[in-house]
């Protein structure tokens, strides 16, 4: 089997560069089972799809980074980290906040929730016990970190991949 890192225009991208992991060879599914729209959606002449960002490094070791859909995987569960964000806000104890994950060996990725409260007051503690009381083990973050503002891109979006390098930074003081 090989993986190829392609970008929207299915050409390769040169090591270092993010795009989609694509995988060709003989081991590779046929298609999903009475569902061509699916199978459509991920294989193409180009090879399998697998929804997966990521790149290659200069001695060829593969990297994923993250997920087209933002789906994140988390103790073998997939997590769309958009509904604990949705209840984060729903506290009313903040601005906003995202929700990230952080390659975690044991877990796949860990959660991390960077939020902006409204108070100075903010007791990231309480918001844990409020997730705790309402969501599922496999979707409490593993951390709350208050932070001022959330890191955005020129479009006013909030920036996923910087929220990533800020958690990464917080979490290791």
């Amino acid at each position: 089997m090989t993986i190829r890192i392609l970008n929207e225009q299915n050409e390769e991208v040169s090591d270092g560069n993010e795009g989609m992991l694509v995988a060709e060879g003989p081991n590779i599914m046929m298609g999903y089972w009475k569902a061509p729209n699916n199978t459509k959606r991920v294989l193409s002449k180009y090879g399998y799809h697998t929804g997966d960002i990521g790149y290659r490094d200069s001695e060829g070791f593969l990297y994923v980074t993250g997920r087209r859909d933002g789906m994140l995987k988390v103790r073998g569960h997939r997590i769309n980290p958009l509904e604990i964000e949705d209840f984060l806000n729903s506290t009313n104890l903040l601005i906003e906040a995202v929700v990230i994950g952080l390659a975690d060996n044991l877990l796949g990725n860990k959660l991390v929730a960077l939020v902006v409260p409204k108070e100075k007051s903010f007791i990231p503690n309480q918001l844990m016990e409020r997730c705790a009381g309402s969501l599922p083990n496999h979707k409490l973050p593993t951390a709350i970190i208050p932070v001022r503002t959330l890191p955005k891109n020129a479009n006013g979006k909030i920036n996923r991949k910087q929220c990533i390098q800020l958690a990464s930074s917080k979490t290791t003081e």
